[in-house]
C-alpha cells in the first residue's frame, strides 16, 4: 500500500468508523488524500520553511518537499 492509499484509508476510517471501505469510495478518498499530502508541501516563503532554514540546515525544506513528491508517486 503506497502513501496515498494509506492516507485515503485513514481518512475513510476517521470519517466512516465501522463501515467497510468499498472500491466506490476509493477514488474520491484517493483524490482527497493527494490534496492533503500536496497541502503539506512547503514553499520557501512559508513561515515554517523560514523557521526550518533559520534553525536547521537550509536544505531541510527542500528535502521535506522531496519526501512529499515521493509520497505522491503511485
Amino acid at each position: 500500500m503506497n502513501m496515498i492509499e494509506k492516507v485515503a484509508r485513514a481518512m475513510f476510517d476517521k470519517a466512516c468508523p465501522g463501515i467497510r471501505y468499498h472500491s466506490i469510495d476509493e477514488q474520491w478518498y484517493k483524490e482527497m488524500a493527494r490534496a492533503a499530502i500536496e497541502a503539506m508541501r512547503l514553499a520557501p516563503d512559508n513561515p515554517l520553511a523560514h523557521d526550518l532554514m533559520r534553525h536547521a540546515d537550509h536544505d531541510v525544506w527542500y528535502w521535506h518537499n522531496q519526501m512529499i513528491d515521493a509520497a505522491l508517486k503511485e
